[in-house]
């Protein structure tokens, strides 16, 4: 009799503590499950807290002052800070520009005055690889935001927060590329050169060296370094002319000193046996592709470019820029396209185009 009540007693016991613990196991999963739901819960609440913050952020445009540094007064660099300038006084940009006239040291120096004098970020055409390369470190040390124009810095300490460029040994490559495909016969070819040294004309000569190359019967025979100088271009092809210099092609780095070219053949009774192919895209570069007197010219538009620094510009304000490197585009216009209205031109409204594109999708 006790040993049936022992084992009545043992077994009460047993299922007492099992009920217990099963109990005391759904308490703590219940626990568990209520401290997970909390925790998901509050971090879905700051998720949302901090994307309504971020959303109520919204940079004030017209806070924001650019230093730019112009290289030199050449038409297309003039033409270039005037693009910039309007494009950030379209997106509420104030501006101030400085002018190096072609020296690397009142470039730095230009940089310089614009971070003594608090500008929030600085843009640049570079004079070359190397001084922007030191740009890059005094902007770095004072915590300047840095963006280069048609340029990169060249290898170094200085970081760059970006370039927005034209790659001149392409635009080279591409008029080369174009007389290869177009003209019918040899080619004895003049070169009247950008400013060498600057990283633009070399690498411009570079491009179309190495494009002409498909072809055995292109030959460069002559060229110089005109410096972007009207004058001397002339001067340097009514040279050539006095000297009996044969040449049947003249390839001319920009449009301005393209002009002279052209009224120095035009005078000589030159024009419809040499061709002549330039760069640029500019209203000039139109007019003489109107009037049959070039054959092609390569646009690097100082508008597209100066519209995609100012984009690139407020979507570091905006905390958005992710491309530290911007290839603007360049185009080859000659007589079967010039006249295309989506032909890109140095016309402001590419500029602005861009940066109310870049506003409106905000």
């Amino acid at each position: 009799m006790k040993k049936a009540i022992s084992l009545v007693l043992s077994l009460v016991m047993v299922l007492t503590l099992a009920v217990g613990c099963s109990a005391s196991a759904k308490t703590t999963t219940a626990t568990t499950k209520a401290q997970t739901q909390a925790t998901t819960a509050a971090a879905a609440e700051t998720t949302a807290a901090a994307e309504t913050t971020a959303a109520a952020v919204k940079v004030d445009y017209s806070d924001i002052t650019i230093g730019a540094v112009q290289p030199g007064p050449e038409n297309y660099y003039q033409t270039f800070f005037d693009r910039i300038q309007e494009s950030a006084e379209h997106a509420g940009m104030s501006i101030t520009t400085l002018l190096s006239e072609y020296s690397t040291e009142k470039e730095l120096s230009n940089v310089e005055d614009l971070i003594a004098q608090g500008v929030d970020c600085i843009a640049i055409f570079p004079l070359n690889s190397d001084s922007a390369q030191q740009i890059a470190q005094i902007c770095n040390e004072a915590d300047m935001p840095l963006f280069l124009i048609t340029a990169e810095a060249s290898e170094g300490p200085g970081v760059v927060t970006c370039s927005v460029k034209n790659d001149f040994f392409d635009m080279g490559y591409m008029n080369g590329e174009w007389l290869v495909a177009n003209f019918e016969g040899p080619a004895k070819i003049l070169e009247v050169q950008g400013a060498l040294g600057t990283g633009i004309g070399d690498n411009i000569t570079a491009g179309f060296a190495e494009a002409i190359k498909a072809r055995e019967d292109l030959e460069v025979v002559y060229q110089k370094d005109c410096v972007w100088d009207r004058a001397q271009a002339i001067s340097f092809v009514e040279d050539q002319i006095s000297a009996g210099t044969e040449f049947n092609v003249v390839f001319v780095h920009n449009e301005d000193m393209c002009g002279g070219v052209v009224s120095v053949l035009v005078e000589n009774d030159m024009l419809d046996d040499v061709m002549v192919i330039t760069q640029n895209g500019s209203d000039d570069g139109f007019k003489m592709l109107d009037a049959q007197q070039i054959a092609c010219t390569v646009t690097n538009s100082p508008s597209l470019v100066a519209g995609e620094t100012i984009v690139r510009i407020m979507q570091y304000f905006d905390s958005t820029l992710k491309d530290n490197v911007v290839d603007a585009g360049i185009y080859a216009i000659d007589q079967s396209n010039y006249k295309n209205p989506e032909t890109i031109t140095w016309d402001v409204s590419w500029a602005l185009n861009l940066v109310d594109a870049y506003i409106e999708s905000k």
